[in-house]
Parts: C-alpha cells; structure tokens; sequence
C-alpha cells in the first residue's frame, strides 16, 4: 500500500470527505463512537463517546491519563493526553456492534502533538521521505486462525485449524 503524504488519509464515503466527525456519525446513524489510539507497545486505548457529545470529541478531543495508559513517555506528574479525532478515519463497525464507529486519534499534551505517538511518529517519517523526494509502502501482517466451535463445550476444536 502507497501512502501518500500530500493529503490526508481518503474518507471511506466520498460524499462525506469533508465531512465533519458530527456529519459523519449522524449520517451513519451512530449511537456511539470509540476515540482511539495506540501507545507505543501496541496497546489500544479507548473511550466511549456518546454521539451526542460528538461535537464537544470533535472541538476538544478526549482526556486520558497518560501515565495510566503506559508506553506513552510519561511520568505520574505529567499532564493528560487529550486525544484528538481525526475524522477521515471515521469508521462504522455494526458487525462489533449496531450503531458502533471508531475513530482514531492523535494524541496531544499542553496543545501540541505528543511526540511518542505512533501515528504522530509515522506521519513525521512520511513528511520527512517527502521531504527526500521519497515514498513509502506501508502493510500490516495479519495474523488469523479459524477454529470450529465443539457442539458439547464452548470451547472451540482445532482438529484440523486454519491459520494464515
């Protein structure tokens, strides 16, 4: 996959491209947003945003404490993370849950970007081989194993599994 760094990630409706978060989650009928980001050790850490707090998420990001969330570089003294939706990666979920979305967020610390967030860090790097004249391929390794549900226990059979 190519990243482009010249403009941000596309919408995954381009109707709504440039769409707010608001217009993007009332035209999706959702009920609930899940604002996300990631620490540095992979570790997904979430909110649950009623949709009618969507604009307060939009304007003002939501607050963590970082120390709490660990692999974010911060001591107990140090002020919250507030993470900071961005829109274009809005994302409806209803097979997790109807009415679900997730959106992924930046964090920030005083007003500015936290420099140990990996989306901050990856989209410096993109900026920085931009800068080089260069472009990136991206990819994630998906990892995955189908397993049978036994009918007289709930766990699941492995007899013959199928990983990829």
């Amino acid at each position: 996959m190519t990243v482009d760094t010249a403009e941000p990630a596309p919408a995954h409706n381009d109707s709504v491209q440039s769409a707010s978060l608001a217009e993007r989650a009332h035209a999706s009928n959702t009920t609930f947003i899940l604002a996300l980001f990631v620490t540095l050790t992979g570790k997904p850490c979430a909110k649950l945003v009623p949709v009618e707090a969507v604009e307060m998420l939009e304007n003002d990001g939501v607050g963590f404490a970082g120390y709490a969330a660990g692999g974010m570089g911060q001591v107990p003294k140090d002020p919250d993370l507030i993470a900071i939706p961005d829109p274009s990666s809005f994302t409806p979920i209803p097979f997790v849950q109807p009415g679900l979305a997730i959106v992924h967020c930046d964090p920030h610390v005083d007003g500015e970007p936290w420099p140990y967030a990996p989306r901050l860090i990856l989209k410096e790097t993109l900026r920085r081989a931009a800068d080089l004249g260069l472009s990136v391929d991206v990819g994630a390794e998906i990892e995955y194993f189908l397993v049978r549900r036994g009918s007289s226990s709930r766990k699941p059979s492995a007899e013959q599994p199928i990983w990829g």
